[in-house]
């Protein structure tokens, strides 16, 4: 819809989205195609403040 009309507030408004996600989602299906737009953990990658509890227990 967004590559037939190039306008932006015209699709989210019909999809009732905002404008960053819009963008967020054209961007991920020009790097990824559709896949890019499943669903993604919002997790975070590591954990340091884990890792530093983890080590604090081996000491004690």
């Amino acid at each position: 819809m967004y590559e037939e009309s190039g306008d932006a507030g015209l699709v989210c408004r019909r999809c009732g989205i905002s404008r960053p996600t819009l963008r967020k989602w054209v961007k991920r299906h020009k790097q990824d195609g559709i896949a890019g737009l499943e669903s993604q953990s919002k997790r975070p990658h590591s954990s340091p403040n884990a890792k530093i509890t983890d080590v604090l227990g081996a000491l004690i």
